[in-house]
């Protein structure tokens, strides 16, 4: 069944985010009381009126506001009027109201007896057989006679729901609601959802007809592509271009303004189930726009393998997954906004390696109505590793190898004095070269494909550069200059294209957007006309990143140690209120699905997950409350507010003091007094008025708004408003408060089912995690030549470039002497910030330390390594790069090559017999051996091999071992105690140990609950099936017990201790199993380890409260 547009599935509610079951819109009733006294009843004690599951009698009565009238006689003497939003009539019109509805219902049948037999619907563009239930005779009956047919609520038209109950339990809870309160004024406004098998791959798509104001991909294209086929085109080819401008007041989209609701969420950081999975909830959740990066780090990561000073090619595929079927139209470029639908010779049986791209996932987009800002970098923020950039870029030495085109559109420009190094994101000769090198190849792609708005595309933005700052340069060049360079470079490329920047300098030819999280976006920003003076006056308020927050490794959510956490969806619904009632016409949550960090995509201290307060948690489970309660604002802003606001000018600027309510009283101890954190903004358009109430105080108010201004009455309106919040208030109605969540979005609970480790009797063929492989990781550098020897370790970042590898580990190791023993022995190594070292003596493991904050800048991790006998002795260290810091050039990042590794000093201190000993073990005679990436990826196709053709048994010993390991002697192992370091048996492992399993993958339904793997152990990265699902720790939101294997307390809150599988990187077949592999750099606990499915359940009572940092909340 359906609720105002949110699926609800079986009565136990068990069900991803897709299943969410409140209420879309809170509406509420009120009632004019002819009461002097001025009776209040808050918001919250109100019932939602629009639920279907009610009967019209059934649904409660109470007034939310109290209107102080003359006299009672003035109160009744009009012949109707409204209460509780339903008509009240007279006894003397009874009579005429009764032969008026003899009169519709005749016709009404009349109406519905032809349409059951006419061989066509009304709905032609429709084509499921379900789609003829739409026209109902509540439809039918306004038609007849040209009035509105009277519904209980004023509620928007409800989506039509078609679902199909696809989970395991069986049951069928499959449900057709439909919901017609057609207006004939104003066009049908619905929803189809429809879930069918689609080349034996279940694919779910959305097809949304939305309003003038607030428009859909696909029925501006089908209306654009109807409007060119007129008088004089015999061509015969369907067109689907559209023009996109903008003045101060919004865009326009064939010059007709459009409200735009926007999400972010970033194809590289999914897999294709994933990916369409988060489109069709951006659609559940009320929005018409995404906004994407492309990554440029990701589609040319590497250089060329012939010359390291050449770019590598360009990849633009997404991560690959093992079930996307080939259909012929797969790629053509001109079917982006088709419905997708089965057709004759669409669809081929085979499956193409399960490859997709970056065209793909923008068609998708579109498919389902949704635009796209394309946001193309070069840089582009995003707690992704680097920024985006690759780490080759600062690397290369620019100039002769390709062509120098990058300063044809800026000889004039003055340049930094630093021309023969690289300096990213400043007025540089080789970082604009790279550049534009990379900015052509995106344009280029995407205008190959045909996916900007001008060719017929979803793409109806472009965003060039990301948060230009402002610092001061040597030499001439200024950050303006380089803005204007910028912006002028995307211009050229593509002139056609709408293009923006944001937070931060703006090329003149570019609108100017604003990032932030709060009232600095949605107040502050927008009142003083942007950080251009141009916004509300020749640009459009654009909010191209409403921030949602990021999770770091070991911090409080709620003392988060750089930016935020999350937040709560109050107080997202608030600055979203506030944005749009002084002028805002476009919002993009950033993020409104963020994914994982796989690979080595995550930035330095970002967690595994990423943006998990985004209102879709990042397994793709809906965020509750917040996901129905941003839901809900959508509801009104798209279906109500669009249509009102963007027929008016903004309230800021110079109509501030028109749209503001004066008179307004806030409740004191002292009796009633004028407001000074209180206010109401107004907005009035065909006979609808609306009221923003705000209250800026960090205490509830209870206001008195006078109803006098403009004539409409002389009543008051009182509002019991909770602090830092806002009301919306249409007609005298109060439709939505930020403040107060609806009851029925707190009824959600996380529910998490550990899965059997072994085989049952009644699935003898499923086998999940009951035995496992383990294997040591060889300790030291490389033999060979991917080994490097010097009098220094290498930096690590430029070893790993010139390796080619994708990698974020590094092996050093060295020779030193001690003359005496030695206690208490330390080690300090000078690296950066975000890094990891193990250090290993006479390949024993001694210590680890690590620095995991989101920063960047040198630091010194120390690891002490306990007492150090006579003689010479064999160090080595393992580095782990915790990811690159994201920001570049701005709030004091560096603009050059980032380093990472053993970048310094490595200083032995200890005690002896003759007094502290120390030592520089970088000075000196002395050679050193580097080495990039671990060793067991060396061989490790070879052990997998041996796994899979001997199950059950230990591995052969590896003879390419040229010394001992972790073990407690220095010699290598010999083949009698080989299962020292080769076992079958899952339990405690040693630092730097392989371990892999496999299992069956057991039978649910990824549409209603998430597979993962419950990890609390150790540091390390993680694979399922080949696919590198990135970093994996134990730490603890106290940065506590990071290496601690078997942690004692069972109030331990990691930071990330669930690691999901995508649906679409497992095997789907008893026949094949899959294989999850780990490599720990820390002691492991391997009997620790569990797969879990986790899904939200809806029942009375709710554990899920809108609060930040609850770590059942999303995972």
């Amino acid at each position: 069944m359906r609720s105002n547009g949110i699926d609800i599935r079986s009565n136990e509610g068990e069900r991803r985010g897709l299943l969410a079951g409140s209420q879309a819109c809170a509406d509420y009733q009120s009632a004019a009381t002819t009461n002097v006294s001025l009776d209040v009843v808050p918001v919250h004690q109100l019932p939602p009126l629009n639920d279907h599951h009610h009967k019209e009698e059934d649904r409660w009565q109470l007034p939310l506001v109290s209107q102080r009238r003359p006299t009672a006689a003035a109160t009744t003497s009009s012949v109707s009027r409204r209460i509780s939003n339903k008509r009240v009539f007279t006894s003397s019109s009874f009579v005429h109201y009764l032969g008026v509805a003899s009169l519709v219902l005749l016709l009404a049948m009349i109406g519905y007896i032809s349409s059951s037999s006419s061989s066509s619907s009304p709905n032609d563009n429709l084509k499921d057989k379900e789609s003829a239930e739409l026209w109902t005779t509540p439809a039918l009956l306004s038609w007849a006679i040209n009035i509105p047919f009277v519904t209980p609520s004023t509620s928007p038209p409800q989506p039509n729901v078609i679902v199909n109950d696809d989970d395991d339990d069986g049951d069928d809870a499959s449900s057709s609601q439909q919901h017609n309160n057609k207006d004939p004024s104003s066009p049908q406004k619905m929803m189809i959802h429809r879930i069918y098998t689609k080349c034996g791959i279940k694919r779910r798509v959305v097809v949304s007809n939305a309003t003038r104001q607030f428009p859909s991909y696909s029925n501006l294209t089908a209306t654009t592509a109807t409007a060119k086929r007129g008088k004089g085109d015999d061509s015969g080819v369907k067109t689907n271009k559209y023009v996109v401008s903008y003045d101060g007041r919004s865009l326009l989209l064939n010059h007709k303004r459009a409200l735009f609701l926007s999400g972010s969420l970033h194809p590289v950081r999914s897999t294709w189930d994933t990916w369409n999975m988060a489109l069709d909830e951006a659609v559940a959740m009320g929005l018409n726009m995404i906004t994407m990066y492309t990554v440029w780090s990701h589609h040319q990561p590497l250089l060329s393998p012939d010359d390291p000073n050449v770019p590598g090619p360009i990849n633009w595929s997404l991560p690959t997954s093992n079930n996307i079927p080939t259909t012929t139209n797969n790629k053509d470029t001109n079917n982006t906004n088709t419905n997708d639908d089965e057709g004759e010779g669409e669809c081929q049986d085979e499956v193409v390696d399960g490859k997709w791209e970056l065209a793909d996932a923008i068609r998708e987009a579109g498919k389902r109505g949704l635009f796209v800002h394309l946001r193309v970098g070069p840089y582009i923020c995003a707690e992704y590793s680097y920024g985006g950039i690759p780490s080759w870029v600062p690397l290369v030495t620019w100039g002769n190898h390709t062509n120098n085109t990058s300063l044809s559109s800026s000889s004039s420009l003055p340049l930094t004095n630093d021309n023969h190094v690289m300096s990213m994101r400043r007025p540089n000769a080789p970082w604009m070269q790279a550049t534009t090198l990379w900015v052509k190849a995106i344009t280029s792609y995407i205008s190959q494909h045909n996916l900007w708005a001008h060719q017929g595309g979803p793409i109806v933005l472009g965003q060039i550069e990301n948060e230009i700052g402002n610092e001061t340069l040597p030499g001439t060049g200024t950050m303006q200059g380089y803005a204007n360079w910028v912006g002028q470079l995307a211009q050229t490329l593509e002139p056609n294209v709408t293009w923006t920047m944001c937070n931060g300098l703006t090329s003149p030819n570019a609108i100017h957007t604003c990032n932030g999280g709060g009232s600095d976006c949605s107040k502050d920003w927008l009142e003083r006309g942007g950080q251009t003076g141009r916004i509300q006056v020749d640009q459009p308020a654009l909010w191209s990143e409403h921030e949602m927050g990021f999770q770091i490794w070991g911090d409080d959510p709620n003392h988060a140690s750089d930016y935020v956490s999350g937040r709560t969806a109050r107080s997202v619904a608030r600055h979203a209120l506030r944005w749009f009632a002084r002028g805002g016409s476009h919002m993009n949550y950033y993020m409104f699905w963020g994914g994982y960090n796989r690979g080595a995509m995550a930035a330095t201290g970002i967690t595994n997950k990423y943006a998990a307060g985004a209102p879709l948690c990042p397994s793709g489970q809906r965020h509750q409350p917040m996901f129905d309660h941003l839901t809900a604002l959508h509801t009104l802003l798209s279906h109500e507010l669009a249509s009102i606001l963007l027929h008016q000018p903004s309230a800021t600027n110079n109509n501030y003091a028109n749209r503001t309510m004066n008179g307004i009283h806030v409740k004191t101890p002292w009796g009633w007094a004028l407001a000074t954190e209180q206010r109401a903004i107004l907005y009035q358009h065909a006979g609808k008025k609306v009221m923003f109430v705000e209250n800026d105080a960090t205490e509830d108010a209870l206001i008195q708004l006078p109803q006098g201004k403009n004539g409409i009455s002389t009543s008051v309106m009182q509002l019991d408003m909770v602090a830092e919040s806002v009301i919306v208030v249409i007609n005298g109605v109060a439709r939505y408060d930020s403040g107060r969540v609806d009851p029925k979005a707190l009824t959600y609970s996380r529910k998490i089912i550990s899965l059997p480790r072994k085989r049952s009797p009644e699935q003898p063929q499923q086998h999940l995690l009951d035995s496992w492989y383990y294997w040591p990781e060889i300790i030291g550098a490389k033999i060979g030549p991917d080994t490097t020897v010097s009098i220094r370790p290498l930096e690590q970042t430029e070893m790993t470039v010139a390796s080619r590898e994708v990698t974020d580990s590094a092996w050093y190791e060295t020779a030193f002497a001690v003359n005496e023993d030695m206690v208490n022995a330390s080690l300090a190594i000078e690296t950066t910030q975000g890094c990891a070292m193990s250090v290993y003596v006479d390949y024993r493991f001694v210590g680890s330390a690590n620095h995991h904050s989101h920063t960047e800048g040198p630091v010194v991790l120390r690891v002490d390594m306990g007492d150090i006998g006579l003689g010479v002795h064999t160090l080595a260290i393992l580095s782990e790069t915790l990811g690159y810091f994201n920001l570049i050039g701005r709030w004091g990042a560096s603009t050059t090559a980032k380093v990472k590794g053993i970048t310094g000093a490595v200083n032995l201190t200890g005690i002896t017999d003759y007094g502290v000993f120390h030592t520089n073990l970088i000075t000196g005679p002395r050679s050193w051996q580097s080495s990039a990436g671990l060793n067991g990826q060396t061989n490790l196709e070879t052990v997998l091999s041996s796994i899979r053709s001997q199950p059950g048994r230990l591995l052969p010993e590896v003879t390419s071992f040229k010394r001992s390991t972790n073990n407690n002697d220095a010699s290598p192992p010999s083949s009698s105690s080989s299962s020292s370091y080769f076992g079958t048996k899952p339990g405690m492992t040693k630092p730097a140990t392989w371990a892999m399993t496999t299992f069956t993958t057991p039978s649910y339904d990824p549409a209603q609950r998430s597979l993962m793997v419950d990890i609390t152990s150790g540091r390390g990265r993680l694979w399922l099936n080949g696919h590198d699902l990135g970093r994996f720790w134990n730490i603890t939101q106290s940065k506590t017990n990071e290496s601690s294997p078997s942690p004692s307390s069972s109030e331990i809150v990691y930071s990330q201790r669930y690691y999901f599988l995508p649906p679409d990187f497992l095997f789907s077949d008893d026949k094949r199993p899959n294989e999850l592999l780990l490599f720990n750099a820390l002691e492991g606990n391997l009997t620790s380890i569990n797969l879990v499915l986790t899904s939200i359940v809806h029942g009375e009572q709710g554990t899920l409260n809108d609060d930040i940092g609850d770590p059942m909340s999303c995972l």
